[in-house]
């Protein structure tokens, strides 16, 4: 973008546009000839021609910054919601009560909006990293599986090994963006459910967009009510995974107890490190739970 500067009028001497486009990549303008100083001192009857040009880098708003943001502006309303029942203490009229009521009321239907909005970029990110973590594994993975190749016996078996860890990793993270992702698709359906409410309050008095409304309404509940079915289905079968795992290391564990008392010396090490393998299987159990949880309730 070129920019034409002078002392004097524009139309006179930049030929009535100040802004103006280059050609090519000069910023080059027809400036008529002065006849010189006025009274042989001060700036010249010229004009002065500059350019913006645009930045190599271009910034791009990230998901971090719009949850700031959204944390910000919900910082904010969080003050003049305390202020609101502050004043609602204090004041006795019932005109003016009414209306601190409608404001806070209002207030509350914006908290609840940004922190949906926020609580939906949280889920994107954490699908982003997701992702990035999955990529990074799999291309791990690969190069895993070409070394496994050429080597032979005792390292090919430990390579395995390590191939079989990354995959219930990659296998774990799997689920875990699955989960995400259902959670963010029930949520884009309830924010299409209470926008086809509000256009239904908007157009009460006009019959056919009321139809139509209408149709595209139960449509969207047929919708939620089978994804919500489908995640309780997806939940009962995990308790019920989680549970049968649970009851054999419970199982286990007490059978560990009563042989660890009748053994001596080498025997029971080796019972107690076996002991102490099942107890960080069952420390892991509880973290997919809380994971399983996590992902259905946030």
């Amino acid at each position: 973008m070129c920019l034409c500067w002078s002392p004097w009028t524009v139309s006179a001497i930049c030929g009535g546009d100040a802004v103006f486009k280059p050609t090519g990549n000069q910023c080059t303008k027809f400036i008529p000839v002065s006849g010189g100083r006025r009274r042989g001192s001060g700036r010249g009857a010229g004009a002065q021609i500059t350019a913006i040009c645009p930045s190599a880098v271009s910034v791009r708003p990230t998901l971090a910054m719009a949850i700031k943001k959204l944390n910000m502006k919900l910082e904010k309303i969080r003050n003049k919601r305390r202020a609101i029942l502050r004043r609602l203490k204090r004041t006795r009229g019932a005109h003016q009560r009414k209306t601190l009521v409608k404001f806070w009321r209002k207030l509350n239907r914006q908290l609840k909006n940004l922190r949906n909005k926020r609580d939906s970029l949280i889920k994107v990110r954490r699908t982003r990293r997701l992702d990035r973590r999955i990529t990074k594994i799999n291309s791990k993975k690969k190069t895993m599986s070409e070394a496994e190749k050429k080597l032979k016996g005792a390292d090919a078996q430990a390579m395995h090994k390590a191939i079989k860890k990354l995959t219930k990793k990659l296998n774990k993270l799997m689920r875990k963006k699955m989960a995400l992702r259902k959670a963010l698709a029930l949520r884009k359906l309830n924010r299409k459910i209470s926008l086809t409410r509000r256009a239904m309050r908007k157009n009460r008095k006009n019959a056919a967009v009321m139809k139509k409304l209408k149709e595209r309404l139960n449509k969207l509940r047929i919708k939620r009510t089978a994804a919500m079915k489908a995640r309780k289905e997806a939940m009962k079968k995990l308790n019920k995974k989680l549970r049968t795992m649970r009851n054999k290391l419970k199982i286990k564990r007490r059978a560990m107890r009563k042989a660890l008392q009748k053994l001596k010396g080498e025997q029971k090490k080796a019972m107690r490190r076996a002991k102490s393998k099942l107890e960080d299987l069952g420390t892991h159990l509880n973290e997919h739970v809380a994971d399983i949880y996590n992902t259905k309730h946030k």
